[in-house]
């Protein structure tokens, strides 16, 4: 090896800090970690680090499920019927479609069927009322059970979710709109269908696009015969 050589090698360190420095390039030192301590055949899902605020969403799912099986055990929601809906927003006058859109909202996403809110729209005020409060109560239902599956659940089902299933969850992340807007025409608002929707990579402007257009045909369709029938009905 000739001395010019030597001299190169030997000042190389030196020389490659001031050559990154003047590049402007940015170097990261850590020499208490080595190559060996991340196993490139782990793969990346397989080391990523529990969600934050995992305890919270814990006890948020711990509670509403403990609702969930008090209000089966009780019957608590097997009052909840076409009269006694109808009745209380009869009684709630102006407020009535605060009202109504409050229990919709709050509601649906626990198991209270959307057609029972839909047919009480159409029974309790004309279409030009009827419908816009019954969409804005369908959207806001949608939108509850949107967030507090995608909040408390999306996470863990992802880290377990099978490969099988991981092209279609990346066809409905990339182009979920189409998709949304087809199941929303075939189940409507079913509660196993929200929740699956919530806790897919669906994109949320899919999402509320798609339950808007998707679940507009059946709202419509239950709202105007449920109208007509109380029309008929009358008289």
């Amino acid at each position: 090896m000739s001395p010019t050589a030597g001299a190169t090698m030997g000042a190389h360190p030196s020389q490659h800090h001031r050559w990154a420095h003047e590049c402007g390039c940015r170097a990261v030192f850590q020499p208490d970690v080595t190559p060996a301590s991340v196993d490139p055949a782990v793969p990346e899902p397989a080391r990523r680090q529990p969600p934050r605020h995992a305890w919270l969403r814990l006890c948020a799912l711990t509670v509403l499920g403990s609702v969930l099986v008090w209000t089966w055990h009780t019957g608590t929601l097997s009052g909840v019927t076409l009269r006694s809906v109808q009745h209380e927003v009869s009684q709630a006058g102006p407020w009535g479609p605060l009202a109504y859109i409050g229990c919709f909202t709050l509601l649906q996403p626990l198991g209270v069927s959307a057609h029972l809110f839909l047919v009480v729209a159409g029974l309790a005020w004309p279409l030009p009322i009827a419908l816009p409060v019954g969409y804005c109560g369908m959207m806001g239902a949608a939108l509850t059970a949107f967030g507090l599956a995608r909040w408390m659940g999306r996470d863990e089902v992802q880290r377990r979710l099978p490969r099988w299933l991981d092209r279609w969850d990346a066809r409905l992340e990339q182009g979920g709109l189409r998709t949304v807007i087809l199941i929303r025409l075939l189940f409507f608002t079913t509660f196993a269908v929200q929740l699956m929707l919530a806790v897919s990579k669906v994109r949320f402007r899919d999402y509320i696009l798609g339950t808007a257009i998707g679940n507009l045909p059946v709202m419509v369709a239950v709202i105007v015969f449920s109208e007509r029938v109380a029309r008929w009905m009358g008289g």
